[in-house]
């Protein structure tokens, strides 16, 4: 087994639909329909287990075993919903304001799947590239 270590520091911005009801943070919170979250300067830090097999051409290819991963959001994170509270504006706004003045705190309770998510995406992309590139081709020298 070989150990791998991995760091990409980017900017993300997530967008699609979402479905709430329950609590973010400690408010009520409701609603439906498109989101956007910008994720700004993100550090994500993984360490794979790699394992040679040997692949279709008969040569020797890296696999990523198992990874793990952890991350830190350096400078910020922004969130918009559509349709909150129905479009309720006098619900909506200081929701809106207070999930944006404690990005962290949300970050903190909302962004682990989306993380994984994410990381799990790359790392598959990683993997694909393993399995078609001979890992004799890929030493740097």
């Amino acid at each position: 087994k070989k150990k791998q270590a991995v760091t990409i520091k980017c900017s993300v911005t997530l967008t699609g639909d979402y479905k709430l009801s329950g609590k973010l943070l400690v408010l009520p919170i409701e609603g439906e329909g498109k989101y956007n979250i910008k994720i700004r300067d993100i550090v994500i830090k993984t360490a794979n287990d790699l394992v040679t097999v040997t692949g279709a051409d008969g040569k020797p290819h890296w696999h990523i075993e198992s990874w793990k991963h952890t991350y830190e959001v350096k400078t910020g994170a922004h969130f918009q919903f559509e349709n909150l509270f129905n479009g309720n504006k006098v619900l909506a706004t200081p929701v809106e304001e207070f999930v944006n003045s404690n990005w962290k705190d949300v970050m903190q309770e909302v962004a682990p799947p989306i993380v994984r998510s994410i990381v799990s995406e790359v790392v598959a992309a990683v993997d694909a590239l393993y399995k078609a590139v001979p890992s004799e081709e890929l030493y740097l020298q």
